[in-house]
């Protein structure tokens, strides 16, 4: 593959991962916006939404090979975020520190993928 379309391959990976982060913040304002039963039910809408980019994404990552730390760390963490919203959703948990524990992690990961791909946009 051409170091062209690497780059193309590698900013429709990051694109898709920028559409999951903003599904993944309305995750979160919809456990701090809403109560009840809706808080859970828009909170698995958003997460959908944020699951079906993330599958696209890792398809992405995984055909064409993009191995980079930063990303599966990226890869790595929105599973664990998934999987600890699947926990509070199915027991309606309250204690949600875990949750927020994830989502912080997520966001972390998140900035240091997004400056990698401002570095790397610089030296194109």
């Amino acid at each position: 593959m051409s170091s062209i379309e690497f780059n193309k391959q590698v900013n429709n990976f990051f694109e898709l991962m920028k559409e999951v982060y903003i599904e993944v913040c309305n995750v979160e304002d919809s456990f701090n916006n809403h109560e009840g039963i809706e808080k859970y039910l828009i909170t698995m809408q958003y997460m959908n939404f944020a699951n079906q980019n993330f599958i696209k994404a890792k398809q992405i990552y995984r055909e064409y090979e993009l191995d980079n730390p930063i990303f599966e760390a990226l890869i790595e963490n929105f599973s664990q975020l998934k999987i600890q919203l699947d926990e509070v959703i199915s027991k309606k948990d309250s204690n949600l520190s875990w949750l927020y524990s994830s989502l912080d992690t997520f966001r972390t990961n998140f900035s240091e993928a997004n400056e990698f791909m401002t570095n790397k946009s610089k030296h194109i």
